[in-house]
Parts: C-alpha cells; sequence; structure tokens
C-alpha cells in the first residue's frame, strides 16, 4: 500500500490506539521528516534544507488520509471505544474497555468522545470557522491541525472517519493476510507445475475471505444468509486481489479472466493432495463461471 500506510500501521503498532486526527499527524511528522531527510542527502541547496513547501505538505496530507481510509476499508485498523481519563466517567470507560464492542457501541463511544471534546455554548458563524478546533481542544491538550480536521470533515471522508473515532489495528485481518500469503507459498510448490498461478489464486481467494470478515463495508456480520456465503466465492470476486501481471494474463487469454480462472479453479478442485478447493456450483452454465470453496483446514492439515 506504500509508505505512507506502513508509517501509519507503525503509528498505531506503537501507540496502540489513537485518535483520527493524532493518527494523520503522527505519521505525517513521520513521512515529513524522512522526506526531508532525503532532499537534504541528495544534496539539495534552495535555501530551505530540503524542507518541504506546502504544495508537498498538501499532497503528503492527502497522501496519508487516502492511505489511512484504504487500511480501514480494507479492515487492518478498527474503531474502538475512546478511553476517557475523567474520573467521573470511570466506571463507563471501564465497562467500555472489558465489555463486548458491537458496531453501534463504537459509534456511540466515538459521538461521545467528540461531545465531550466540546465546550457548552453557542458559536457566531462568522467566527464558527476559526474557533472550531479550539472548543473541541480540552484545557493543555494542543488543537488538531486545522488542515487535518478540514480534510477529514469533507463529503468523501465524512463516512469513514466519524468524528472523535479511535483506532487500533486489527491483528487478525493482519493474522488472516499473512496465513493467505503463506498458504498461497504452498500451493505454488505443491500444484505450481499442474496448475498456472496456483499459490496466487489461493492467496486471492482468502484474501477476499478475509476482506469480508473485517472489511469496512457495513456488512451484518450477524446475518444467516451473509454467514451461509462467507466461505463461497465466484472467480470474478477475486480478481481485485491478484497480482497486476497474473490479472492481465488471465484478461487476455480466450473467454476473460474469470472463464480463465474458473478453469484454472476447476483443475485445483480435482488435485487432493491436498484437496484445496471444492467446486459447489458446477460452473458449466453458470452465470458467474462456478461458485467455489477453499479447503482451508485441508491445506493446513498438509502443512503440519
Amino acid at each position: 500500500m506504500g509508505d505512507c500506510a506502513a508509517s501509519v500501521v507503525e503509528e498505531v503498532l506503537l501507540n496502540g490506539r489513537m485518535r483520527t486526527e493524532d493518527l494523520v499527524q503522527n505519521a505525517m511528522n513521520v513521512m515529513r521528516h524522512r522526506m526531508e531527510s532525503s532532499n537534504d542527502n541528495d544534496g539539495e541547496d534552495d535555501g530551505n534544507e530540503g524542507r518541504l513547501d506546502q504544495a508537498q505538505l498538501t499532497e503528503l496530507r492527502e497522501g496519508v488520509v487516502e492511505a489511512l481510509k484504504t487500511l480501514v476499508e480494507a479492515g487492518y485498523l478498527e474503531m474502538v471505544v475512546p478511553i476517557d481519563d475523567s474520573p467521573t466517567n470511570a466506571d463507563e470507560d471501564e465497562e467500555a474497555e472489558f465489555g463486548a464492542e458491537n458496531d453501534d457501541g463504537v459509534t456511540a463511544a466515538a459521538a461521545s468522545a467528540s461531545k465531550k471534546r466540546k465546550r457548552s455554548g453557542s458559536t457566531s458563524s462568522a467566527g464558527r470557522k476559526k474557533t472550531e478546533i479550539e472548543e473541541e481542544t480540552p484545557p493543555g491538550v494542543d488543537p488538531d491541525d486545522a488542515a487535518i480536521v478540514a480534510l477529514l470533515r469533507t463529503k468523501q471522508n465524512r463516512a469513514f472517519f466519524t468524528q472523535g473515532a479511535v483506532w487500533r489495528a486489527n491483528t487478525h485481518m493482519f493474522h488472516d493476510s499473512l496465513r493467505a500469503f503463506c498458504l498461497g507459498r504452498l500451493m505454488a510448490e505443491r500444484y505450481g507445475d499442474r496448475v498456472q498461478s496456483a499459490g496466487s489464486i489461493i492467496s486471492a481467494s482468502l484474501k477476499l475471505l478475509a476482506r469480508r470478515d473485517h472489511g469496512f463495508d457495513g456488512a451484518a456480520r450477524d446475518d444467516d444468509r451473509y454467514l451461509d456465503e462467507r466461505t463461497t466465492f465466484c472467480p470474478d470476486e477475486i480478481l481485485e486481489f491478484l497480482p497486476g501481471p497474473i490479472r492481465s494474463n488471465l484478461e487476455a487469454k480466450r473467454g476473460g479472466a474469470a472463464l480463465s480462472l474458473s478453469n484454472a479453479l476447476i483443475a485445483l478442485s480435482e488435485l487432493d493432495w491436498p484437496r484445496s478447493v471444492l467446486e459447489v456450483e458446477d460452473a458449466r452454465g453458470h452465470p458467474r463461471h462456478g461458485l467455489f470453496e477453499i479447503h482451508i483446514n485441508d491445506i493446513l492439515g498438509y502443512l503440519r
């Protein structure tokens, strides 16, 4: 995902949980220091000692926010209940910290935290933009960067970054992603000489399942239909998770990428040590070239 995404994840892992504004600011500071150090090493001497100009800072800020949005959408970061240090809310925080965190509770807690950062009273429309950040900042706390706040509150970012939201790394998503990579490598070694791109296909399928479980798509995780269909997929659904060169190669084949993927999955379903793919619905005559499922337990058993 790039250096910006790496900096965001690093900051979350170092701090445990962070507000959106703090996360963007810290990641920007890391990237800015790295870029300015690189400019100094390149010997640039324009009188600014390699410092980034406003246009570059704007581009960096937008890049960090976009990387953060990608991580949230993919499920690598999850929203959690903020920790309130005030004594009057100690009981509520203890319950939030050790109790079950559902989507409604987390969102409500984020909204509550946002309200606690605001002082009571109204502000005139003329001076609202100037004093908005100060109103939300408790005494003794540095105000959030106005440019970051403005960017997070744009129409395209509001859905992802609820005001007052706090984030932490979703270790389950990282685990599932690593498992997809490792099991894909295993299948490449086992069946790579029989089915072209076997490892990448298995890895892409497992990445799709991980996205379904952890991605920021608003799906009802306890819905009966979702639970029934969670582990099955059609060939066209895993295309975006394949490496670019492999996807291009499949698209260039006769019949297109979906048909080529379907043929490869059928070929994998016919190999039984280990059995890696199950053809749930016959691909012949299927409007989306079949329905398949990955035999994760069989692959893990073979790995052991």
